[in-house]
């Protein structure tokens, strides 16, 4: 069991580069429903607070960026860093050029300030 669901994820992880491409021409629609049953797929095979899980969430964000849906955005951004998302992409958040047009956003800072502090205590201010 534990071979074939590996299989399923790395097919689901070779779909990740053509999803990402398709963003970057426009084809949104198209993008937004991959990243959808990519996460589906993750959360069932990998659990919802894996950090792959996690990392597709972060794809959908910056997608909901290029699509001016911002709340959106922020809505995805704090699931990823709220089900694991790795320190080391939460840490880049700030840098990222696809999330820049939310600078200066309080959201934004909030969410970076969320980013920036450990697993740990993101757990704890989830449960608050």
């Amino acid at each position: 069991m534990k071979r074939q669901s590996e299989k399923i994820i790395q097919n689901v992880r070779g779909r990740l580069e053509p999803r990402a491409r398709l963003g970057g021409l426009g084809k949104y629609d198209v993008a937004e429903k991959l990243l959808l049953q990519t996460r589906d797929i993750q959360s069932r095979l990998l659990g919802p607070d894996s950090p792959r899980t996690a990392d597709t969430t972060y794809n959908l964000a910056c997608l909901a960026v290029r699509r001016g849906r911002r709340d959106e955005a922020f809505s995805f951004l704090r699931g990823a860093i709220q089900h694991g998302l790795s320190p080391a992409q939460a840490v880049g958040m700030e840098t990222d050029p696809d999330l820049k047009s939310l600078h200066g956003d309080p959201r934004f800072e909030t969410i970076i300030a969320e980013a920036s502090s450990t697993p740990r205590q993101r757990k704890k201010q989830t449960e608050r």
